[in-house]
């Protein structure tokens, strides 16, 4: 069998998204297991929304739910005109039930808060006041429902076998905050010629620059990787002959930790993964990496994909100069399930206008 190298990279999205901007009342939304579903603001893929506008959604895991399947919500973007114009989430089926987020004042950093987690339906209220000029851009919210996966490995190495349906881990508890000075291990094999492939779809753990408090550890026969990030929902795949993977956590700051899928694909060299699926690469022009990276700039080493996406959708609504892939492509091993909508990021003027490009230029 051949040596299978490391495959790591950004790719954006997570699984197929599954996309709602449209706006009515109570409109129904259904969740299904580890599936992330994005919310947004009507007129959000525009740039903002319009005046005199109230919308509400009701979301709902599908019916066969395990019992201790819990939603994971993280408000990702929320960029609205305070307290004129509102955004609103309720535990239930209405605004009568508890609200887990009601911002008038517009100083929460969302960039720095903890996922929200509930239990049940899920309530969502926008509505934007009257006006005839300044308008907000809106808000993007992503909905995960998932529950503990971690099975013994934290009791023992847990063994593991890739096949070709996706199996998940998580950390304890998940997507409860995991408990504190853990040592958790799980290994992943396959049977015959074929390799394991892993993707970290959300990591969120307590973050130092050399990971030294709480990290995700994941080891091939040719390779090693340590991961501590905050929020991180950016694919993050690797593919060996077998994987090990390691959790470990300090005695201070709990978060919602990480899930993983994995699956047993086949390798043909150690650059190809043979799948049912092709998708398209893209660029990520600099007016949208404020929303994808936290230090706002791209990492020039890593690749960019269209995953499971429509490759004949236009990704980039703005013309500007490439980011150039100095790497060769590779197909990823994900079909399309569904037709997702584009996360399409509007532009938000100073940022795109005055620094991303002088950002851009320096970098290349």
């Amino acid at each position: 069998m051949p040596t299978v190298s490391l495959f790591f990279g950004l790719i954006l999205g997570i699984f197929v998204y599954e996309g709602h901007c449209q706006c009515g009342d109570r409109i129904p939304v259904t969740l299904k297991s580890f599936q992330p579903t994005i919310i947004t603001s009507p007129g959000f893929y525009n740039g903002s929304y319009e005046a005199n506008t109230t919308c509400s959604w009701i979301i709902k895991t599908v019916a066969d739910t395990p019992a201790d399947m819990k939603i994971l919500l993280q408000i990702d973007i929320w960029q609205m005109k305070c307290p004129r114009d509102y955004v609103r989430v309720y535990i239930g089926e209405s605004s009568s039930g508890l609200a887990v987020f009601d911002e008038f004042d517009c100083k929460t950093d969302i960039n720095t808060t903890k996922p929200i987690l509930i239990t049940g339906a899920v309530y969502v209220e926008f509505k934007s006041g009257d006006f005839e000029t300044d308008p907000g851009i809106g808000f993007m919210m992503k909905f995960l429902p998932a529950h503990d996966s971690s099975g013994t490995g934290c009791q023992r190495t847990q063994k593991l076998l890739a096949e070709e349906t996706e199996k998940f881990i998580t950390s304890p508890r998940f997507p409860d905050d995991y408990p504190l000075n853990n040592d958790c291990s799980w290994n992943i094999t396959v049977n015959g010629t074929n390799s394991v492939q892993l993707v970290v779809y959300l990591l969120d753990v307590d973050k130092n620059d050399n990971c030294s408090y709480h990290r995700l550890h994941i080891t091939t026969n040719d390779s090693s990787t340590i991961l501590c990030d905050r929020r991180e929902w950016d694919r993050k795949q690797i593919v060996g002959e077998s994987i090990s993977i390691t959790f470990k956590t300090d005695s201070k700051n709990r978060r919602a930790g990480f899930l993983i899928g994995y699956k047993s694909v086949l390798v043909t060299t150690t650059t190809d993964v043979i799948t049912d699926a092709t998708t398209a690469q893209v660029t990520i022009p600099p007016q949208y990496w404020d929303y994808w990276w936290p230090e706002n700039k791209p990492l020039t080493d890593y690749y960019y994909y269209e995953y499971g996406f429509n490759p004949n959708v236009v990704v980039d609504p703005y013309l500007t100069t490439p980011v150039v892939d100095p790497f060769p492509t590779f197909p990823t091993a994900a079909p399309v399930t569904t037709t997702p909508m584009i996360p399409q990021m509007p532009n938000t003027g100073f940022w795109d206008n005055w620094i991303s490009p002088l950002l851009y230029y320096w970098m290349f």
